[in-house]
């Protein structure tokens, strides 16, 4: 995937916009966009803003949640939310194809060898044993557009399919993917952590194909705010983004002690 030249330089030039803040602070509500899964450090924000320094204080938080990134990019290229997670696809469609013009300020999820893949998975049962056989099934993702869509296209196009042409693609959203598959509404879905472990424990599925066999070292969600946004209320950010950065140290912290 082909990475657009505006995206790399808006990526250079959050640490030069958020370095350069004044003291002076004023009260602002920022728009939140999120989703599910893998935002362990909202869900922290929202939880137990007591936590954080400046939540409540130096600004506030209008969360609003949706069901996948695509829809999130969209919202922000209306104006309708400030800052929002993102997967880098989505992010470069806005880019290119809705004029959205925004930083990225903070990582959130990222595969590498050794760790959790995302993969779509089939039933013990199915007839289905390679991607090749999900010609002419339906097939379940979090969201049409969404960050996992490009190495899933990628995938199935090494294998002999067309991904317009020969499935037909339907959005699942990953809390219920499980239950799709289960019940027979697709013949394949995608999953995703927490909710691949609770199917697997239960049994009766299998794993069919992971991204990581299209792309070994994948971001898949970063947060992305507005240009004019961050231009116009830069110490705000900087604060939003410190509270990001210590809602994951306080999630992963406690991983740990439950290990």
């Amino acid at each position: 995937m082909r990475v657009p030249l505006q995206w790399i330089l808006m990526a250079g030039l959050v640490g030069t916009v958020l370095a350069g803040v004044s003291p002076s602070r004023a009260q602002q509500t920022i728009r939140v966009g999120w989703t599910i899964p893998a935002e362990e450090s909202k869900y922290w924000m929202m939880r137990r803003p007591a936590e954080f320094p400046d939540l409540g204080k130096t600004y506030s938080i209008e969360w609003t949640q949706f069901q996948g990134t695509a829809p999130m990019t969209q919202a922000l290229a209306a104006g309708a939310l400030d800052c929002a997670t993102q997967a880098p696809l989505s992010l470069a469609n806005g880019v290119v194809g809705g004029n959205l013009k925004a930083y990225i300020v903070a990582q959130h999820v990222f595969e590498k060898p050794g760790g959790f893949s995302v993969y779509w998975a089939v039933k013990d049962d199915s007839p289905i044993k390679t991607i090749a056989d999900l010609k002419g099934k339906t097939i379940g993702i979090s969201v049409i557009g969404g960050g996992t869509q490009g190495p899933f296209n990628m995938l199935l196009k090494k294998s002999g399919i067309d991904p317009a042409k020969d499935i037909k693609l339907v959005e699942v959203g990953f809390a219920v993917s499980e239950d799709a598959l289960r019940q027979g509404r697709v013949d394949a879905v995608n999953m995703n952590q927490p909710f691949a472990a609770r199917a697997e424990a239960k049994g009766g599925t299998r794993k069919l194909f992971s991204l990581s066999e299209a792309m070994p070292n994948i971001v898949h969600i970063l947060e992305a705010c507005r240009a004019d946004f961050v231009d116009k209320y830069p110490d705000i950010v900087k604060a939003y983004v410190h509270d990001i950065t210590l809602g994951m140290k306080k999630a992963l912290a406690k991983v740990m002690t439950c290990t």
